[in-house]
Parts: structure tokens; sequence; C-alpha cells
């Protein structure tokens, strides 16, 4: 796959995550109710950084970053961190 391609599809995939995570805290208030304000710091931080790497990767801003072992590692341990949280306080 050409370097291009692996961007855009990186790029995708932070911009469904942040279009998503309005939708997850939608069906959480439906299903838990008021518990759901307990992750709601979480999911604005996750849709607003996620956001920003969409922007930032479009402008070609932000593709070393997203190309560095920080982000390499740090992008898929906050999305467990965030799921093993989830389950652990449910």
């Amino acid at each position: 796959m050409s370097e291009r391609a692996e961007s855009w599809l990186v790029l995708a995939t932070f911009g469904y995550r942040a279009l998503m995570m309005p939708t997850a805290l939608a069906g959480a208030y439906s299903i838990i109710g008021s518990a759901a304000e307990a992750y709601l710091a979480a999911l604005l931080i996750g849709m607003v950084a996620n956001t920003v790497l969409v922007v930032g990767g479009i402008n070609g801003r932000v593709n070393n970053v997203l190309r560095s072992r920080v982000s390499i590692i740090g992008d898929p341990v906050f999305a467990v961190g965030l799921n093993v949280w989830t389950t652990l306080v449910l």
C-alpha cells in the first residue's frame, strides 16, 4: 500500500472514531442513564483528539506525529484503556 493511501486510511479511522463517540455517549445514556456522565470527559477528550488529528493530517501538519512510536503505541493503549475502564466501571 502506498504511503498516501495509508495516510488516508489512518485519517478515515480517526474521523470515524470522532464521529462515533457522540453516538456511543447517546447509547450509554439510553442504557445506563445518568451514570453515563462519568464517561463524558473521556469521550470528549477522545473526540477532540481524533478531530485534531484528522484536521492536522489533512493539513499535513501531524504526519510525522502519526508515524512516531508514541502515536503508534499511545493510540491503541488509549483505546484499550478506555474500553477496560468502561468495563470495570460498569
